[in-house]
């Protein structure tokens, strides 16, 4: 293995940062800035199979550095509005943690989930034509109907929401030192639902919150110990492992029924997964980091400075009323690699699912050489060092909504260092201003109620 200049500043970052907490592992995953490194390191820190150019590898370090520096920045800018604004939110509505420890409140929750699990599921069997096709897609079954965007995209907003809600509802049973049978029950349906979607992130992700809030726990509560959920963790880190090599067999097939993928999956060789899962993973996204530097401004012309930008603004505009907008940055390099050169909204080739990304360096790259690496790079820095202030000021003050918004913030700040941008930017922003309007509209409602009862 191999380390890009990227991965040796990342090794020092990490070291600096694991000194400054005093060799305490568990602090690390609830800072913003470790998270960011950690992705840093996942996606642009190795590489085996590719040879690297030293341009490249030059660009990468140059857009982590402007990043880092303007993360730097925007933890420091004071937005007195936007802090002000979900602080007063924060304290509108459950000011008291109680609520999320009462059976009543998860059965509720556990109720939310059972009915999402069904709108899942009722949306991609319209999608994929039967219910059979939509419980084996896995990336590889093509659609059958074109559903509209915001229809299918409502559901990553959906999940994001439900499991930042588990991971309140743990740490708030950790407060009061307490467990539910019925939040492990809804972690395991999460797991199950997120397994035909082929996202080994997404099936992951609910074991995860619930060692992430431990952690959080230790962190900020105190008088907690890692060591009584041992085996839980033991437990959760085998289930997780089987099902992520399962997935990574799997995916990308596209069988014809389920009996093919139970025959699958019943044959699977976990060593040969697992050597499948390295392989696949390998140095997918750096290597497409390189593909952009050789081949746009050279076999192909740039795409506008702020192409990427333009995506973020239009984002919300459903393409029946803007057919012409354009498309995310991840369908522009599927088509480059096909061969095409059409950006064409109407002409490209829309794959069931597209995955492609190159972090800040690649697509900024492709937005306009090292303009377009410096301008995303400085962009999305400031954004990602807004969101980690969020998160601190948000987090501290413990009440369930702060709790809440702060992990959403938490989750943004790293949120978009792997890209396509538009989709990394609006799995995290969506979420969060469709949780800000739902309460500032029941903190209006209720304000307005009692204006009339007191006029009564």
């Amino acid at each position: 293995m191999s380390l890009t200049l990227c991965g040796y500043l990342c090794i020092l970052l990490m070291l600096t940062m694991l000194v400054r907490c005093k060799f305490k592992l568990y602090m690390l995953p609830t800072m913003p800035l470790f998270m960011i490194l950690l992705s840093y390191w996942r996606y642009f820190a190795h590489y085996e199979r590719i040879d690297l150019l030293p341009e490249v590898d030059v660009i990468l370090l140059y857009s982590f550095v402007v990043f880092l520096l303007f993360y730097a920045i925007g933890k420091r800018l004071k937005i007195r509005w936007l802090e002000k604004g979900y602080i007063c939110l924060s304290e509108s509505a459950l000011v008291e943690g109680n609520i999320f420890t009462r059976t009543k409140s998860i059965s509720i929750y556990l109720l939310i989930v059972i009915l999402y699990c069904i709108y899942d599921l009722w949306v991609n069997t319209l999608l994929y034509g039967s219910l059979e096709n939509a419980l084996i897609r896995f990336y590889g079954k093509p659609v059958e109907s074109d559903l509209p965007s915001m229809l299918k995209t409502s559901l990553q907003f959906s999940y994001k929401a439900v499991v930042a809600f588990l991971f309140v509802f743990r740490l708030y049973l950790n407060k009061c030192d307490r467990h539910s049978n019925k939040l492990y029950l809804a972690v395991l349906l999460l797991m199950l639902i997120a397994f035909p979607r082929g996202s080994r992130g997404a099936l992951v992700t609910p074991l995860v919150m619930l060692v992430t809030a431990d952690m959080f726990t230790v962190t900020y509560i105190k008088k907690y110990s890692l060591k009584r959920n041992m085996k839980e963790y033991v437990v959760a880190a085998t289930i997780g492992i089987v099902l992520m090599l399962t997935l990574t067999v799997v995916r990308n097939v596209n069988f014809e029924d389920l009996s093919q993928a139970y025959e699958a999956i019943s044959e699977l060789n976990l060593g040969e997964a697992s050597e499948k899962y390295e392989k696949g993973e390998g140095d997918l996204i750096l290597s497409d980091t390189q593909f952009c530097y050789e081949k746009f401004g050279k076999d192909v012309p740039f795409l506008s400075p702020f192409y990427t930008l333009k995506t973020l603004v239009f984002a919300m505009v459903p393409r029946a009323l803007m057919p012409s907008k354009p498309v995310s940055f991840g369908y522009v390099l599927n088509e480059v690699k096909l061969g095409g050169s059409s950006l064409d909204p109407e002409k490209l080739n829309y794959p069931s699912a597209v995955n492609w990304a190159a972090g800040y360096a690649g697509e900024g790259w492709a937005n306009g050489g090292m303009f377009g690496v410096t301008f995303y790079a400085v962009i999305f820095g400031l954004l990602s060092g807004v969101c980690s202030k969020m998160y601190y000021l948000l987090f501290k003050r413990m009440t369930p909504l702060s709790v809440l918004f702060a992990l959403l913030f938490f989750g943004f700040s790293s949120g978009t260092v792997r890209g396509d941008l538009l989709a990394g930017f609006a799995l995290n922003f969506y979420p969060l201003l469709i949780l800000t309007l739902l309460f500032a509209f029941i903190k209006w409602t209720r304000k307005r109620l009692v204006i009339a009862s007191n006029v009564k």
